[in-house]
């Protein structure tokens, strides 16, 4: 509602009494919890190997070990991480930007938010919705 006042000199001055109406809109954010575990080791290590039939644990390894020392051979002759290099490796040590971000966008908006990884190979900015 608004209320029009006529000053001395004849103009009209309006003025607003109302509070503009805001309304929220569902948001993503991350949900944090933080837990400490204390725990006591009781067992002694007798007490667990007795717990395990040795005759079929040797068994069972016996019958695995061909298969698995063959599949880990074959992964040994693998080219599918040939052309791989960790980026430790690299023996540049110079930083590029790929990329520069502006202060505010043409609509208005301005950045809200910056995150990275923790090995800083990526970055997510928000930008907040406008209404």
């Amino acid at each position: 509602m608004s209320y029009t006042l006529k000053t001395s000199s004849g103009r009209h001055n309006y003025s607003q009494t109302e509070i503009p109406d805001n309304s929220e809109k569902s948001c993503q954010a991350p949900k944090r919890q933080n837990q400490e575990i204390q725990t006591d080791v009781c067992e002694n290590k007798e007490q667990i190997i007795a717990k395990y039939d040795l005759g079929s644990l040797s068994s069972f390894l016996r019958r695995v070990t061909p298969t698995v020392c063959s599949v880990l051979e074959k992964n040994l002759k693998s080219k599918a991480f040939d052309r791989f290099k960790l980026m430790s490796d690299a023996e540049a040590t110079s930083i590029a930007r790929l990329h520069l971000l502006e202060k505010t966008l043409e609509s208005g908006f301005c950045c809200s938010s910056v995150s990275w990884n923790c090995i800083g190979t990526a970055l997510a900015v928000a930008y907040p919705l406008s209404y």
